[in-house]
């Protein structure tokens, strides 16, 4: 229980959101139960982040009872209800009381405004979302694509242009709002703090998804697993890629695939693992930059995971693994990958 005590002591020192992370990571783990408990219990007292509500939303699913109600118990204390003695909660239903922490009206109608509604954690590419221009709602699409949403301030003032109206006309029209009146006087500050806040409103939500347990698992989290979220519906190329290697995840950082690249990448391994070939163990690109490996011929993997964190030492460890188990998760989660929403 060091670990999370030592990252309490951390955060009240420096109030950094990455050691909340550090707590995380022991509920999201295959660490000891009691270990796991203290956890979910030291998060209830933790500022909200998305990793630690996707957290408490793993430990919610928790095989150890224990477990369960104290990550139940933190979700309700986060969202400031009472702890039940007795908790029996769908996880999805707990977690939902935080889809409206975002929601709301940023900006101002009578100039500029984006009006958020609830997130979908389940279904996070698309929200449903209002635009409002010198105090009209535009007609527009029920539900944005959630990356182009957020990037309107990217669009719009990219690569070094004034957040002026015309600029922001031309990126709503393009994102399928229509009505747009001919000439509206904008404050340039204000615009950009609109877009600024809209942006890490849905950056927030975004984070809550893409650290939650997914439907789709390929392996063992004990010992190599790599755990993909939904597919973009409008064919977007980055997804959601955990990797767990001996009952911990392994991508901490960035679990955040291109596809193309990641996908090329595990068949490649998959070929050379296939083939006896020498291969160095996860070298998959951006995502798995943290982590260290070197597997032996006997199936040893001795591996080293990089801390990006002040006062948090890099971690490493030994697990056995075969290698038509490497090859089969390799190449399962490259065809799920491949064959797209």
């Amino acid at each position: 229980m060091a670990r999370v005590r030592t990252a309490q002591t951390l955060y009240e020192l420096t109030g950094l959101d990455e050691y909340v992370s550090e707590v995380a990571a022991v509920l999201e783990g295959f660490g000891h139960r009691d270990e796991r408990a203290e956890a979910a219990k030291a998060l209830r007292t933790l500022p909200i982040t998305p990793r630690s509500l996707a957290a408490l939303h793993r430990g919610t699913l928790d095989p150890e009872a224990l477990v369960r109600h104290h990550s139940a118990n933190g979700l309700l204390g986060l969202a400031e209800r009472k702890p039940e003695p007795a908790v029996d909660a769908v996880p999805g239903e707990l977690l939902a009381a935080f889809a409206t922490r975002t929601a709301g009206t940023y900006g101002d109608r009578a100039s500029f405004a984006v009006e958020l509604g609830p997130a979908d954690y389940a279904a996070p590419h698309h929200r449903a979302a209002s635009v409002y221009l010198a105090g009209t709602r535009l007609s527009g699409p029920d539900r944005s694509h959630v990356p182009a949403l957020r990037n309107i301030g990217v669009y719009t003032t990219y690569p070094d242009r004034a957040p002026d109206y015309p600029n922001l006309r031309g990126t709503l029209e393009h994102l399928g709002f229509a009505g747009l009146p001919e000439s509206v006087t904008l404050d340039e500050r204000e615009t950009a703090a609109t877009m600024d806040a809209v942006a890490a409103a849905l950056d927030f939500d975004t984070d809550v998804s893409r650290w939650c347990a997914t439907e789709i698992l390929i392996g063992d989290r004990s010992r190599l697993a790599l755990e993909i979220g939904p597919a973009d519906p409008a064919g977007g190329q980055l997804r959601v890629c955990t990797l767990w290697l001996d009952g911990a995840i392994a991508t901490p950082f960035d679990n955040m695939a291109y596809v193309p690249q990641f996908a090329h990448s595990l068949r490649l391994d998959a070929a050379r693992y296939r083939a006896g070939l020498p291969t160095d163990f996860a070298y998959w690109g951006p995502t798995t930059n943290d982590l260290d490996g070197e597997l032996h011929p006997d199936g040893t993997l001795h591996y080293r995971l990089r801390s990006l964190i002040d006062g948090v030492g890099d971690r490493g460890g030994t697990v056995r693994l075969r290698v038509d188990e490497i090859i089969a998760v390799l190449e399962e989660a490259a065809d799920v990958l491949t064959a797209g929403p």
